[in-house]
């Protein structure tokens, strides 16, 4: 989920948030996060994420050329999706894995 950029409005209404104030709350949890090339991350910070998941343009590239296990698994969930969203409920459940993979790799639970 793009912090701002274009057609951030219809990106967020997509995304099941209500308003402003709910979104400042979802865009900066540990779900809403993802380790990318720089090369990627520069050229598709602000895109859609059917763009990302889906996409490899002339000049720019997505998660689809990514070398990160957390970029390819999301390319792989959404690949047949014709208009995969972002949604409030898929960051809450990434920040959920994420902090429990966390929490496992500090103390060693399995």
């Amino acid at each position: 989920m793009p912090y701002s950029g274009n057609n951030i409005q219809i990106i967020r209404k997509d995304a099941g948030i209500e308003s402003e104030e709910e979104f400042k709350g979802i865009v900066n949890k540990l779900g809403n996060k993802i380790l990318l090339e720089d090369k990627i991350n520069r050229l598709i910070g602000n895109e859609w994420f059917r763009t990302k998941v889906s996409t490899t343009l002339k000049d720019k590239t997505g998660y689809i050329n990514s070398k990160y296990p957390i970029a390819n698994y999301l390319v792989s969930k959404y690949k047949n999706n014709p208009k995969p969203y972002w949604t409030k409920d898929d960051i809450k459940e990434a920040t959920d894995i994420a902090c429990d993979r966390i929490v496992n790799f500090i103390f060693g639970n399995e």
